[in-house]
């Protein structure tokens, strides 16, 4: 690396610390940079699945399967929203059952794994 000089940012850094000494660039850096309380889109009292999950005590994955099994919900924009009291009404009429997991749509062979890692078995039956 040279340690020739770079006068174009020699220039920006002065720039750049006169422009930092004026409040109102402080203010305005200020104004850009701190945390933005999120914005409300949802109608009220609709719970995304992250929020429905927390209050049921259960995994998100697990919405995600009773939504499958037809969890009442409604749309907003392209996610889907849920009303608490009616996931738990729904909730009470199903029964304690479990929910069935996606089967998988392929099969994984270890070996192909290690492989492709550039490792292999050692010592083990094949």
């Amino acid at each position: 690396m040279s340690n020739e000089r770079n006068p174009i940012a020699e220039l920006l850094a002065d720039v750049l610390a006169l422009a930092l000494t004026r409040p109102e660039v402080i203010e305005a850096a200020r104004a850009i940079l701190a945390p933005r309380p999120p914005v409300e889109v949802d109608a009220p009292g609709l719970l995304s699945k992250g929020q429905l999950a927390r209050a049921l005590h259960v995994s998100t994955a697990t919405i995600g399967r009773l939504d499958v099994e037809g969890m009442p919900h409604t749309i907003v924009g392209t996610r889907h929203r849920y009303d608490v009291d009616a996931c738990r009404t729904w909730l009470a009429s199903r029964g304690r059952k479990p929910t069935k997991a996606k089967p998988s749509d392929r099969d994984v062979d270890v070996s192909d794994v290690l492989a492709s890692a550039g490792l292999r078995v050692v010592g083990g039956s094949r």
